[in-house]
């Protein structure tokens, strides 16, 4: 199957106004914990309207700005990247998530039809 845990491409057919963030992404990962995680990483995402791998410092940053003292993050803690370790190589079927290469976070085409199929956009 194309894109299984391979970056997305630039021709993607999913953009991220696509997926709907305002509804959690239910049994899409098999994990509460998880799919809070996505939610936050394609909300990220619609903010910078592209897939484009990011660094950790940019969406560190990202949280702070938007989720500082609220609990909405999906964990007890401060906005901190747990949310995004939660996606990095974490494998279900063999599936890797979010790919982290030289520095950069890339997001899958597998990961983004989870979160597509979970909650599209109407």
């Amino acid at each position: 199957m194309q894109g299984l845990s391979t970056p997305v491409r630039k021709d993607f057919e999913i953009t991220p106004g696509m997926i709907n963030t305002e509804q959690h992404f239910w049994d899409a990962f098999g994990s509460v914990h998880i799919e809070k995680a996505a939610r936050l990483v394609i909300e990220f995402c619609q903010r910078r309207n592209s897939w484009k791998p990011f660094s950790l410092e940019e969406y560190v940053a990202y949280l702070k700005e938007n989720y500082s003292g609220k609990a909405d993050t999906g964990t007890n803690e401060s906005p901190e990247p747990i949310s995004l370790s939660r996606l990095v190589c974490m494998k279900r079927d063999r599936t890797v998530w979010i790919i982290n290469s030289d520095g950069r976070y890339h997001l899958t085409e597998e990961f983004i039809r989870k979160c597509h199929e979970a909650s599209p956009q109407l």
